[in-house]
């Protein structure tokens, strides 16, 4: 799973959140986590921010990928950093409030986190409207659809799955609030 978070830790009134956090990404690209603890040192969350990377290159940069193939590329299954990858949370002996699933191998990635998921917890799937996520979600006794309007910047409308392993208070009030289909 690209982003989990959920461990406690008390933040003081200084860093401006005021919330007990800490937040976990698990990222594919040295590139991408190398930009992002850039931008986090020095922050207020410095210190509450921890960034994992697992590299491997993303599909579309795989030797032989055109848009209309499905590639099933041996790089993947020989490299052990996918593996690590999706299942670090598991190996982190953590569970976890809240997971957003916004990377590579999300149907991989959703099962993980049902192992992961702390009592109460959600996770949230990012381009929930791909058909091909939707086999993972069966793992979940109670998914939600929401369409969260357009992404600033771009004409592009996100859509996101709430999933819980059971019906929480959360999850029943976040699906008064913003609705669902």
């Amino acid at each position: 799973p690209a982003r989990h978070g959920g461990l406690p830790h008390r933040l003081n009134e200084k860093s401006g959140v005021g919330r007990d956090f800490n937040w976990l990404a698990i990222e594919n690209s040295s590139e991408w986590s190398r930009i992002s603890n850039d931008k986090l040192t020095g922050s207020r969350l410095e210190g509450r921010v921890r960034i994992d990377c697992f590299e491997f290159q993303p599909y579309w940069e795989l030797d032989g990928y055109y848009p209309d193939a499905s590639i099933l590329a041996i790089e993947y299954h020989d490299n052990p950093n996918v593996e690590q990858y999706i299942n670090h949370p598991r190996n982190t002996a953590n569970k976890f409030d809240l997971i957003f699933v916004d990377g590579r191998f999300r149907r991989r990635c959703l099962l993980t986190a049902t192992k992961v998921l702390a009592p109460g917890g959600l996770v949230v799937l990012h381009d929930a409207w791909r058909t091909h996520y939707h086999s993972a979600l069966d793992e979940y006794a109670n998914v939600r659809f929401m369409d969260t309007g357009r992404l600033p910047g771009s004409s592009m409308r996100s859509h996101i799955a709430i999933c819980a392993l059971g019906e929480t208070e959360l999850f029943k009030d976040l699906c008064r609030r913003y609705g669902s289909n």
